[in-house]
């Protein structure tokens, strides 16, 4: 499924690792933040996107449900919900 923005998360539901498809967000630097459902940051990552698409690794330790994805850079927010399954 792809949203209007053209950012794609897959898989999602996931298990450890995920990767985002950033689609129409391309240039620059990006920083990626998954926040808990009461909102508290679990994981923060910044990335170069060189090639349009971050892998999430650090997600494995964490214990299943939903969370929010929140992908961001200097024009744009975009904000996900991920299941960790």
């Amino acid at each position: 499924q792809v949203a209007a923005d053209g950012m794609r998360i897959f898989p999602n539901p996931f298990s450890s690792v995920f990767t985002i498809d950033l689609g129409n967000m391309r240039a620059g630097e990006v920083s990626v933040k998954v926040l808990s459902a009461n909102g508290a940051l679990v994981m923060q990552k910044t990335d170069k996107n060189s090639n349009g698409k971050i892998e999430i690794t650090e997600m494995s330790d964490y214990p299943k449900g939903v969370y929010m994805l929140e992908v961001s850079n200097n024009n744009q927010v975009i904000v996900k919900k991920i299941v960790k399954q």
